[in-house]
């Protein structure tokens, strides 16, 4: 099977993604996970009090408020000025930009609370929804882009042909995610999950208790303390930002 044919397969609306891997360090995942996680892009999440003092910390420019400019047209100057600072400060601190493919350990207001592929300890594990929408070369591309950060990374991802939640569903493509490079491979002719021997775990619900904690004590894997640790060095890295 040639690796074009493997990448022109259909993806459903919402296709599970299933990600094994070798683990890596305490170190090299907060690494991971300060470069990809979501809130790195765009701060979010229920926790409000979170969210402005990280963004303090870490110097990311703050969209502008309309209610206190006087037009539209000043608006729009002060938001093309905040939206050319925020690039530039993505740029700075490393950030890679994908769609479907990222950490959410930081800020999350998902259900079942933080999650991701990079786990803050180290452990290598994914088997939730991606999308919507996306192609083969979507998820090929963001990987590819992942890897070449971090050759280090020895993956295992298999794209299904339904959701988490859905039973009997069947495995659309693979990839071997080995040396910075991401080689796409047809399932029915290996199983990497199972020559590997890395483990899948399934996602679970969590508890009803869980669900009813406030945001500060449910959206945060990452405290204002790793916080604050990444803003010490990337203010002594780019002092243009303090």
């Amino acid at each position: 099977m040639n690796q074009k044919e493997l990448l022109e397969r259909s993806l459903p609306k919402w296709p599970q993604m299933i990600v094994t891997g070798t683990p890596v360090t305490k170190e090299q995942a907060l690494e991971i996970i300060r470069r990809t996680d979501i809130f790195f892009l765009m701060p979010h999440g229920n926790d409000r009090e979170f969210i402005k003092e990280a963004s303090r910390l870490l110097g990311i420019p703050q969209r502008p408020n309309p209610g206190f400019l006087a037009t539209e047209t000043l608006y729009d100057s002060a938001f093309d000025s905040y939206w050319k600072r925020l690039q530039k400060w993505r740029k700075s601190w490393g950030t890679i930009r994908t769609e479907y493919v990222y950490n959410d350990w930081v800020s999350s207001s998902y259900v079942d609370g933080p999650n991701g592929w990079c786990h803050p300890d180290g452990t290598i594990g994914f088997a939730r929804n991606v999308g919507k929408y996306p192609s083969v070369e979507d998820i090929r591309r963001e990987w590819g882009l992942i890897a070449e950060a971090f050759p280090f990374l020895e993956l295992e991802v298999t794209l299904m042909d339904g959701e988490w939640c859905e039973e009997d569903t069947s495995p659309i493509v693979s990839m071997l995610i080995r040396n910075g490079e991401v080689e796409l491979v047809d399932p029915k002719v290996r199983n990497l999950h199972e020559e590997f021997a890395h483990t899948i775990v399934a996602p679970e619900r969590k508890e009803t208790e869980f669900l009813m904690l406030p945001p500060s004590k449910r959206e945060h894997a990452i405290g204002i303390g790793q916080i604050l640790d990444w803003s010490t060095a990337f203010h002594k890295a780019h002092p243009e930002w303090c």
